[in-house]
């Protein structure tokens, strides 16, 4: 499980909250964080070179 903020308690009460700086707060299974921490860097490099690719080939249409 991944929890993003802090876990508090209150009179035997837990309380779940987000820190002020995190934008995140969530929870998740460990199988779904495994998969993207193993694939999101293949994700942002592909997403790069395809950026790229597409600038020389806008620079090659207008020319």
């Amino acid at each position: 499980m991944l929890l993003i903020g802090y876990a508090a308690s209150d009179n035997g009460d837990t309380i779940i909250k987000k820190n002020c700086p995190d934008t995140i707060f969530g929870v998740a299974i460990p199988r779904s964080i495994s998969f993207r921490n193993k694939y999101k860097p293949l994700l942002n490099s592909f997403l790069a070179t395809l950026f790229f690719i597409s600038l020389i080939l806008i620079y090659i249409i207008l020319n």
